[in-house]
């Protein structure tokens, strides 16, 4: 075996090793999400934030519905994306073309996927009141600090909420 097959073949099964990493890891979360009642913590936690009244969280719910519609549609697609990538490795595919163009389809996923957020809170944000828009930036700021905070960093979020 040269050595550039064998770089192929280790280079190919460590991309294996890390999609399966992060398919468990995402697995884990989404299955903590469903046992806790799926999107609906997420709709009522951002009706409270945003303070809205019953015409915007009626609206809210519908648009959390069309949401979710569009990326079980992704995540479906992501699957049989993450499928051909994995039956390339199987069949021992070394054609670069081949491995990139399945590479290149699930980044494209991907950016489908993140844009399809992106739509649904800039949807979220027009529902909001002039008085709301202050509020929906507090929340989304928030949010995001919940999404970047690692392991260590609960305590110092926790602590600068009781400086306030």
């Amino acid at each position: 075996m040269n050595k550039t097959k064998f770089l192929t073949i280790a280079v190919l099964l460590l991309l294996l090793l890390n999609a399966t990493t992060l398919y468990f890891l995402f697995a884990k979360k989404n299955d903590k999400r469903s046992s806790r009642g799926g999107n609906r913590p997420y709709s009522e936690f951002i009706i409270k934030q945003l303070k809205f009244d019953t015409v915007q969280a009626a609206q809210l719910k519908q648009l959390r519905d069309q949401h979710k519609l569009e990326l079980d549609e992704l995540k479906k697609q992501d699957k049989q994306l993450q499928g051909a990538k994995f039956t390339l490795l199987k069949e021992g595919v070394t054609d670069s073309l081949k491995i990139d163009s399945v590479l290149n389809l699930v980044a494209i996923n991907k950016k489908q996927f993140e844009m399809a957020f992106h739509k649904h809170f800039m949807e979220i944000r027009a529902l909001c009141r002039p008085d709301q828009l202050e509020l929906f930036n507090k929340t989304v700021d928030d949010m995001m600090k919940r999404r970047t905070q690692g392991p260590g960093d609960k305590k110092t979020a926790q602590e600068s909420k009781e400086k306030k």
